[in-house]
């Protein structure tokens, strides 16, 4: 019953010149080099760059012409509404009133309105 076991000698690993693998790992890289190049060269050709800098001047007409100085007066007008009092329907005594102090009436009527805890009894006062 004693079968002879096969001696493997691995002549296949040793007839593995490394210079194959030294010229396949540097096409590998050389092919990777010139795919990103030319990627690059793609983007740079389709989406030049504006030659006076980033900032462009819309064409005319101008619609807005100093968009800094408008979107200040408008942050302006929404904070001033946003704190300030005013009338909304002054027959029907609705008013606005400032983010802050709405908040601080609502926690206070949520804390007037919350349930009272009952107080704490033992099992045998109950019977």
């Amino acid at each position: 019953m004693n079968t002879p076991r096969r001696r493997d000698n691995h002549e296949s690993i040793r007839s593995i010149d490394p210079r194959h693998i030294h010229w396949a790992a540097v096409g590998f890289f050389g092919g990777f080099v010139v795919v990103i190049v030319l990627g690059w060269l793609l983007w740079r050709l389709s989406f030049p760059m504006p030659s006076g800098g980033i900032v462009a001047i819309p064409p005319e007409p101008r619609l807005q012409p100093h968009p800094t100085l408008d979107l200040a007066a408008e942050r302006g007008r929404e904070t001033a509404t946003l704190d300030g009092y005013a009338w909304v329907d002054r027959r029907a005594g609705i008013a606005r009133i400032p983010i802050a102090r709405a908040m601080q009436i609502l926690a206070g009527k949520s804390a007037a309105s919350a349930p009272t805890p009952a107080p704490a009894t033992s099992a045998g006062a109950q019977r």
